[in-house]
């Protein structure tokens, strides 16, 4: 689950910080921030009462991190010392984290959003 793992590596903030484009304001507090956010999202993306929600809000959340994402492949921004993802790989990575929080909310795909219990489940002969 991308937003569970995003939201725990947040160990590196003093690097993270460094791959935060210059308008962005405290760096620190926007990298704890998103971690948070992720981390509650799929939470939220776990229960079915929130599922829609969540999937909505992390997909803006994704589309509001991308000019960073892109700023710290165009500017060579390094995480412990190594290279940071690629912009080439970095970009469709995003699109798919943006897709897949759309499909789980049941807003593209054709998903519906809601799960069916086992007492309500049609039973295949």
């Amino acid at each position: 689950m991308a937003p569970a793992a995003g939201g725990a590596s947040r160990r590196d903030i003093p690097l993270r910080e460094k791959t935060h484009p210059p308008f962005v304001p405290f760096p620190a507090l926007v990298v704890y921030l998103t971690g948070v956010l992720e981390l509650a999202g799929a939470v939220g993306l776990v229960l079915p009462a929130t599922r829609r929600a969540a999937g909505i809000c992390l997909a803006l959340l994704f589309v509001l991190m991308l000019p960073a994402n892109i700023h710290a492949a165009l500017a060579g921004a390094t995480l412990a010392g190594e290279a940071a993802t690629p912009l080439w790989q970095r970009i469709p990575e995003q699109v798919l984290y943006i897709g897949v929080a759309l499909w789980a909310a049941g807003v593209a795909g054709g998903r519906s959003g809601h799960t069916t219990s086992a007492s309500t489940a049609v039973p295949v002969p």
